[in-house]
């Protein structure tokens, strides 16, 4: 199991998202896969949910709240346990513990777009 994290990313210009991070490998330390989404993949009620696929991140977002340097505004932590990850080309799996599993299949022309769906059965 490796560690998540969801944070309240407020921009510059008011905007905001969700950033969705998770530690791949199991490398404590290691790069983050972060997604981007306007949906909370920890609200029980969320069955399904868009989000894009960013460049991985440092792990030091699993603790960090604040400003973020180069004007790109500020994160709050709202959420954040351990998963297990699986991916295959096209299909990205991962199971957050006390959750449950979420199943995102790459979708759109850019190829980082991932629709995610609830999975009904569990491991």
């Amino acid at each position: 199991m490796t560690p998540w994290v969801l944070l309240h990313h407020e921009t510059p210009d008011g905007s905001w998202h969700y950033d969705w991070m998770m530690q791949s490998g199991g490398n404590p330390g290691g790069e983050l896969v972060t997604f981007r989404t306007r949906q909370r993949p920890d609200d029980p009620s969320c069955t399904h949910f868009f989000a894009e696929r960013l460049a991985d991140h440092r792990a030091v977002y699993l603790q960090f709240e604040g400003e973020i340097s180069g004007d790109r505004g500020r994160v709050r932590r709202l959420a954040q346990g351990t998963c297990e990850i699986v991916h295959d080309a096209g299909e990205f799996v991962v199971e957050l513990d006390g959750v449950g599993r979420w199943v995102g299949r790459r979708g759109g022309h850019d190829g980082t777009t991932y629709q995610f769906q609830r999975a009904q059965e569990w491991r």
